[in-house]
């Protein structure tokens, strides 16, 4: 083997004997080249002369290249593209990404890829954002913005790859983030990618709110109105996979009186479709789950009273409600005949008891100890109260 002859650009290698001649698969020679930049360069292999044993050239041999490209070392930068899920806007519409960088290293440069559904957005325009208007950056910002034209309503994911340069050259891999495009689901209100509880509860706080030209989400069925049917259909998507009588936050999101209200309006509607169905079982089911287990006289409220109070209850089945007012010596003073009443509970001042202080005759009673007591159907309780003047 010759020693190697060295140019500014260039390293000749020769060889006069290789120990005999081979016909095989073999290393001809290793070169070995430091690093003094840090950047992608070529090493090809350039008038190649190979002879046989007899001296004379060989007709083929192989001539190729190398890329030699800089190592990625690991980087503790995240860059995520915002928002992180979002609605498909409608054809010929823009959707708009930003591409944001937090907890990195300094920056000089970047290089990356936008890889996206190309049946659904058109090719990226990209705009240079704030990161790197003073050449470096070493704080959060905005890289670059991409604005895509929506070709097709669908749900399609965009996501990036590539590297991070150092000002010294150096080439970092961080994480990176991809966002969603997402078409809502039927009842999805709250545009989160699904339908659940807090949908339901969105449905029902917006009853009676206008749908203006932008639409309302809660207006599921978009007939211009908020109403029972869009719960109806967002209770149709929750299906099995939310047990309401094991969801203490649905329950506490309904009043009883008003899932009564909404289940009989709903029925007299006769919705067939099989979502409209599924939602309204869904809706005898929470109405099963609110109504109280057991019927209850509760304490009545103020105590001591003057000159008016009010006796909240508990019904656990449909009953005739009588409440009946005795003075200290056990005589009837005053009888309230409720009438018929669903299983509830009737314990705010628009739906429990009320006694004014007066008798029958519609004379105020004196003040001291009297007694209430609720009858409904089979169930009868009695409980103290105190008129004090």
């Amino acid at each position: 083997m010759s020693p190697p002859v060295v140019s500014e650009n260039k390293v000749t290698l020769s060889a006069t004997s290789l120990a005999g001649a081979s016909d095989g698969d073999g290393t001809l020679a290793t070169v070995t080249f430091e690093a003094l930049n840090v950047k992608p360069s070529v090493i090809g292999a350039v008038d190649v002369l190979l002879t046989d044993s007899e001296g004379e050239p060989l007709l083929s041999w192989a001539h190729g290249t190398r890329v030699v490209e800089p190592t990625l070392l690991p980087s503790s930068a995240i860059v995520s593209l915002n928002p992180a899920s979002a609605l498909s806007p409608s054809v010929g519409e823009n959707h708009v990404l930003s591409v944001n960088i937090a907890g990195g290293q300094d920056v000089a440069d970047y290089k990356f890829a936008v890889d996206y559904d190309s049946s659904a957005l058109s090719s990226p325009e990209r705009s240079p954002g704030d990161y790197l208007a003073g050449g470096v950056g070493n704080g959060d910002g905005t890289l670059e913005s991409l604005t895509f034209e929506v070709l097709e309503v669908k749900s399609s994911k965009v996501s990036l790859s590539g590297y991070l340069v150092a000002p010294n050259g150096l080439r970092y891999l961080p994480t990176f983030q991809s966002a969603a495009v997402i078409v809502p689901l039927e009842g999805d209100v709250n545009r989160d990618g699904a339908v659940n509880i807090l949908d339901l509860v969105l449905v029902a706080s917006s009853f009676g709110q206008p749908v203006g030209e932008g639409g309302n989400p809660a207006d599921v069925n978009e007939d211009g109105v908020v109403n029972v049917i869009d719960l109806v259909k967002v209770a149709g998507g929750l299906g099995a996979a939310a047990a309401p009588a094991s969801n203490p936050q649905l329950l506490a999101s309904f009043a009883l009186a008003d899932m009564q209200e909404w289940l009989a309006e709903a029925r007299q509607l006769n919705l067939a479709d099989a979502t409209s169905q599924q939602g309204i079982l869904f809706l005898e089911r929470l109405l099963e789950a609110l109504a109280p287990k057991k019927t209850a006289l509760l304490p009545n409220y103020p105590n001591p009273f003057n000159p008016e109070t009010w006796i909240p209850y508990r019904l656990a089945h449909t009953a005739d409600v009588q409440i009946i007012i005795y003075d200290a010596m056990g005589a009837s003073v005053r009888q309230l005949a409720l009438g018929v009443q669903s299983p509830g509970i009737y314990t705010d001042r628009s739906k429990a008891a009320y006694w004014d202080g007066r008798n029958e005759s519609d004379e105020a009673v004196a003040s001291g100890v009297y007694f209430y007591q609720l009858r409904a159907g089979e169930y009868s309780a009695t409980k103290r109260m105190v008129i004090l003047k």
